[in-house]
């Protein structure tokens, strides 16, 4: 098996991991024994894979990443507030 090594800004770890809890949250709610997701499609379990492998690099580096998230946040409030 070949790996592939992408970058990935640590900044944008905890936007994409709101994506990934919003998408599986919306589509695999867990209200029922029947829609617990252990009828997922293979492109959701390997999405989920990916999910896990996020949060687990997330979780090494937690501090960084909510750190560099919320001065990305600020960084775009002041560009916002200086292009009114």
């Amino acid at each position: 098996m070949s790996t592939i090594t992408l970058p990935f800004e640590i900044k944008m770890l905890v936007p994409t991991l709101q994506i990934y809890v919003e998408y599986f949250n919306n589509k695999y709610p867990c209200t029922t024994e029947e829609n617990d997701g252990s009828n997922m499609s293979v492109e959701d379990e390997v999405k989920y894979a990916t999910y896990e492998h996020l949060l687990s690099v997330y979780n090494k580096f937690k501090v960084v990443a909510d750190d560099e998230y919320k001065e990305m946040l600020t960084e775009a409030k002041k560009q916002l507030s200086s292009t009114n």
